[in-house]
């Protein structure tokens, strides 16, 4: 947006965190009424909408116009994306579908950094905005797969309701969990650069990290045939506070660097599929999962900002420290809330 329509690197800043308002909002407002309405028909109306914002942001070059046309395909992602988990929720086993649903996330990652500088290099700006605008075209023969609603409970059977104390800690992990990875993989580049590596070194190791969040997302698939939950939770967690103490390190080698971000999405990918299984037991319906939703685009939109500002007065170390100290949050709230049934029961009793 810099290079091809004159706007400030504030103006493109503004922007993209309109596009992710919108997300967060879109998800809340699906937390509302995902129990009201038909998903398939809101997933109608969301991916019409999608297409037209990116449709109209492939022609329209100022910042207001932008401003509000990617809050709106914001708005709109943030409503498909609720619905989405919803609908893997009533699935048979919704932590292995989450991981294949990183998997296909992150292979999409990999083709966008593949084609989108292409894409800008002969079609500028607006060419990527049609390149979104086709995803979304693509989509649309999917709509009949979306059922109409929550699955009903068989006549006679107790369905499980939340327990709304287990519900909120399980979001909170989320949002605290999103925060400090959003956080650091903000400034990930700049670590690796201020540690002595060239840009070249940095950019290639940021890139091919999205193997990880394939082989996380993989993974994450297998272990929930096998495993419970809160194991592989900790092994990421672990995981996770483990790779922050590496770039703590001065002047890590550009192996240890690419290490830590395969890493870093690796075990992103690999421990969400996971906490969002858990809001699907707790709550079949998928408010609570809209919730989750929520609280992953609010991390993203904190994450960054506390980052900089502790960047501002104390440097990467701290900033770091402080993201670990987020994942341990994380990880107490999930056990806290592994223990909440037996005060709090789901379900008649």
């Amino acid at each position: 947006m810099v290079a091809s329509v004159g706007l400030s690197e504030q103006q493109s800043g503004f922007i993209v965190s309109a596009d992710m308002a919108g997300y967060t909002i879109g998800t809340m407002t699906a937390f509302f009424l995902i129990d009201k309405i038909s998903w398939r028909g809101f997933t109608r109306y969301s991916l019409f909408l999608m297409l037209l914002a990116n449709l109209l942001c492939s022609q329209a070059e100022g910042f207001t116009y932008l401003l509000g046309l990617r809050f709106l395909s914001g708005l709109s992602g943030g409503a498909i994306t609720a619905v989405m988990l919803s609908v893997i929720a009533q699935m048979r086993n919704p932590d292995a579908v989450y991981g294949l649903w990183f998997v296909v996330m992150s292979l999409i990652t990999i083709a966008g950094m593949v084609m989108f500088p292409y894409l800008l290099e002969t079609a500028g700006l607006g060419g990527a905005f049609s390149a979104l605008a086709t995803i979304a075209l693509i989509c649309l023969p999917f709509l009949n797969a979306i059922p109409h609603g929550a699955t009903k409970a068989e006549p006679g059977s107790k369905a499980p309701s939340a327990s709304f104390p287990a519900v909120i800690l399980v979001v909170a992990s989320i949002f605290f969990l999103t925060t400090g990875i959003g956080g650091s993989w903000a400034f990930l580049g700049q670590i690796g650069t201020s540690a002595g590596l060239t840009v070249e070194q940095v950019s290639f190791a940021i890139a091919y990290s999205a193997a990880g969040g394939v082989a996380g997302g993989l993974l994450a698939g297998w272990v929930a045939m096998k495993s419970e939950r809160l194991f592989p939770v900790s092994l990421s967690c672990t995981g996770l506070v483990a790779t922050m103490l590496l770039l703590m390190m001065d002047s890590p080698s550009y192996l240890l660097y690419a290490f830590c971000c395969f890493a870093f999405y690796g075990l992103w990918s690999f421990v969400l599929p996971f906490l969002l299984g858990t809001l699907a037991e707790l709550e079949r319906s998928g408010r609570a999962l809209s919730l989750g939703s929520t609280a992953q685009g609010a991390g993203l939109m904190a994450g960054p900002f506390l980052a900089s500002s502790i960047l501002y007065f104390h440097g990467y170390n701290t900033m770091l420290a402080f993201a670990s100290g987020l994942i341990v949050l994380c990880f107490c709230l999930v056990l806290l809330a592994q223990n909440m049934p037996r005060i709090y029961r789901i379900g008649n009793e």
